[in-house]
């Protein structure tokens, strides 16, 4: 029986597996101060009545509400109504427990417009805070508490969530970043260097942990930058080298600070590092100067080739572009396009600039808030329909979708769809070798399908 139950889906794909962290991290913390929580996993791929068959298992007196987590909705589908298997499923249990909320979490509450059937109770961000002070009132056990510190997060992963040795599991090491890029709407932007990072100890227990009860090896770093300082990079090859097993991780990496320090590339590898996410945004100087990044217009190039024959297969990457930046034309876009061809880059992914006048926006970029500064206009008052000189948000939507299009048949797999289908049993090795299209996706579903079988049935049994 739990005092809160959290439905934890993530709907973009049918033939991996995957475990946001965002649930699974409250109900760790919750747990901490004195409440049960269940965490559902794969709800999105299950059907009504199984869901509903779950749920029901762990509600009892006790049980207080009913959370959903909306990051990783279907945002064309659910700008305006909660998806299909939220409303059904929540249907069916409202009439047999009328009395229970239903609390709606993520980081797209302060900007979806939900026309709800149904209230949500809403907690918008970072909610560990929030939702505990919920939990405290409503079962009227409200006392002073101390705040969430993610330095001293304990982090664990509850034993009743059937993981499986071969998952690739998320892990939070630190939040917030010391960088401020304009484009950015993340939290905590323009930290202090080392702060907000978890006791070293308490990653090594975790790292252990997850280990000896489930047999993890790999997991996803959600940090927002992994190499952020050398302390850190050193701690986590020290307690790489220390753990009775050979640990291996994806993570967002910035390249100018392997650039300003080359020996932590070494370093890196010894820390696990298996693949990452390198955000360039630009290689035009005029444009990667305007996004903030202007180490990355004048060396990304040189650096990307240097660091690419000195990791070999060791380490594959991703190169996160950007399209729509003031200073870079079409051509140019089609340029890069051709150099990461060129150059066989193991994977690249174009994004349309965003930039919002949207007044419920949580967090807001600087692109967001000083956006006639850097040249953008809202001409037909639509907040999320920008223009400039050189592009509208249109133009860079379509160019995105053409140059994501055409890189298609040589593009390998990228760091987090390596991750979403290691989780199912395959090697980074054997995974980094093979292109997106060369996947067989029919057996990756049917194993997909295998695995949720399996899953359903335990938390049923």
């Amino acid at each position: 029986m739990a005092h809160l139950i959290l439905w934890n889906s993530y709907e973009f794909t049918k033939h991996s597996v995957v475990r946001p962290l965002g649930p699974h991290q409250l109900a760790s913390w919750l747990t901490t101060q004195g409440y049960s929580v269940k965490v559902i996993d794969f709800s999105s791929l299950m059907t009504t009545s199984q869901l509903v068959n779950i749920t029901k298992k762990y509600i009892d007196k006790d049980t207080l509400a009913i959370g959903v987590s909306n990051t990783f909705w279907d945002i064309e589908q659910s700008r305006t109504i909660e998806p299909d298997w939220v409303s059904r499923a929540r249907g069916f249990l409202e009439n047999l427990f009328p009395k229970l909320d239903w609390v709606l979490g993520g980081s797209r509450n302060s900007y979806l417009k939900l026309d709800l059937r149904l209230k949500w109770k809403s907690f918008a961000g970072y909610s560990e805070d929030s939702l505990l002070k919920y939990l405290d009132e409503r079962s009227d056990k409200f006392k002073i508490r101390k705040p969430f510190d993610i330095q001293c997060n304990k982090g664990h992963y509850l034993d009743d969530n059937f993981i499986q040795p071969s998952e690739v599991l998320s892990i939070e090491l630190s939040r917030g970043c010391q960088f401020k890029c304009r484009f950015c709407r993340f939290a905590e932007l323009g930290k202090k260097k080392n702060t907000y990072i978890r006791d070293y100890a308490l990653m090594k227990d975790e790292f252990m942990s997850n280990y000896e009860r489930f047999g993890t090896t790999r997991y996803m770093m959600m940090d927002d930058t992994a190499n952020e300082s050398i302390e850190k990079l050193e701690a986590l090859a020290k307690i790489s080298s220390d753990l009775p097993f050979k640990l291996e991780w994806v993570g967002y990496i910035r390249l100018d600070l392997i650039g300003a320090k080359p020996y932590t590339a070494d370093l890196l590898l010894e820390a696990g590092l298996r693949a990452c996410y390198f955000g360039i945004e630009s290689f035009h100087p005029k444009a990667s100067q305007v996004v903030g990044k202007g180490w990355n217009g004048k060396h990304g190039k040189d650096y990307l080739l240097q660091l690419k024959d000195q990791w070999g297969d060791k380490v594959a990457f991703e190169v996160g572009l950007i399209a729509g930046l003031n200073g870079e034309s079409e051509q140019d876009l089609h340029d890069t396009q051709r150099w990461c061809f060129d150059n066989n880059m193991h994977s690249w992914r174009w994004t349309p600039l965003s930039i919002t006048r949207e007044p419920e926006q949580l967090w807001k970029s600087t692109f967001d808030e000083e956006y006639e500064k850097y040249g953008y206009r809202f001409p037909n008052g639509e907040n999320y329909k920008w223009t400039s000189d050189e592009w509208t948000s249109t133009k860079a939507v379509a160019q995105a979708h053409i140059l994501n299009e055409e890189r298609r048949e040589f593009m390998h797999l990228n760091p987090w769809h390596a991750a979403f289908v290691a989780s199912l049993g395959y090697s980074f090795d054997e995974l980094f070798k093979k292109k997106t299209h060369e996947l067989d996706y029919d057996t990756l579903h049917n194993q997909t399908n295998i695995f949720l079988e399996n899953y359903i049935k335990e938390q049923l049994s």
